[in-house]
């Protein structure tokens, strides 16, 4: 399956599927810098993550089926306002907390709307641990007690459930639709890797938000491959046809897995 994923989604052709494309460039060069010590590292990251937000954001929420044109106006204000609360933080500037509270609140509300209407279903669950984990990142940032034992907890059961929930549903799709079910078997293994390579951060370097620099990059790159992969799977909108909930699982993670790339790569820049 892995050769079928190699050999006839040629990352070439994904690549140039991929609007966004220039900026995730952008993002690679401003960690290549980074690694580098170069001068400008943080500044190249912050400017293409916010271009590359403000892009990936506005696809992926408005494609959550939820009907509502505010909310399809809001998520990506949102998505915005999540980069700048960062870039604020980053850059010590005055009203980051307040950014921080509006984002991640707003965020986290959007997901509980997502799965509120995804609620006799199982993928209802993933917006709502998600969302337990974006709030318990925010409290650990402004230092609340108990948020780093939340944000643990939330973090592994949400990394741990999507690579085996991912891995179910290609089981169950290779039938159905080989495209489908091998983007889901991608998608499931690089989540994997993923988690793991968290979990070796927690268990060998003490936090979610530690590691040596190659460590980041690694992690980095993962979440860069299943933003390829997912967006490989929104462009074929044959594939909604095939199964709607899944087409609507691999949306999802686009958002979740981008929210995450801006911080692992923010962690990066500091």
């Amino acid at each position: 399956m892995l050769w079928y994923y190699t050999s006839k989604f040629n990352l070439k052709i994904m690549l140039r599927n991929i609007s966004f494309l220039p900026f995730i460039v952008l993002v690679v060069v401003g960690l290549f810098f980074k690694f580098m010590h170069w001068p400008g590292a943080a500044l190249v990251v912050v400017g293409s993550l916010f271009l590359l937000s403000i892009r990936l954001l506005a696809l992926s929420f408005t494609q959550l089926k939820l009907q509502s044109k505010l909310i399809q106006i809001v998520n990506p204000v949102l998505g915005c306002v999540f980069v700048l609360s960062f870039v604020f933080k980053l850059m010590h500037w005055p009203g980051a907390n307040i950014l921080l509270i509006l984002s991640f609140s707003g965020i986290s509300l959007s997901l509980l709307i997502f799965a509120f209407k995804e609620k006799k279903h199982f993928l209802g669950v993933f917006p709502v641990l998600f969302a337990f984990v974006l709030m318990s990142a925010l409290f650990k940032i402004l230092h609340w007690p108990y948020s780093t034992d939340l944000l643990l907890l939330s973090f592994c059961g949400f990394a741990a459930l999507v690579p085996v929930f991912s891995a179910f549903r290609a089981y169950k799709q290779k039938n159905d639709s080989k495209t489908l079910s091998t983007h889901l078997f991608a998608v499931s293994l690089l989540s994997l890797c993923y988690f793991l390579m968290e979990l070796y951060l927690v268990i060998f370097e003490g936090g979610l938000a530690t590691g040596a620099a190659i460590h980041r990059l690694i992690i980095i790159f993962l979440l860069l491959f299943v933003l390829l992969v997912v967006g490989n799977v929104i462009r074929k909108k044959d594939l909604k046809s095939v199964n709607q909930k899944d087409f609507n699982f691999l949306q999802f993670l686009g958002v979740s897995y981008m929210i995450l790339l801006v911080i692992q790569s923010l962690i990066s820049a500091s």
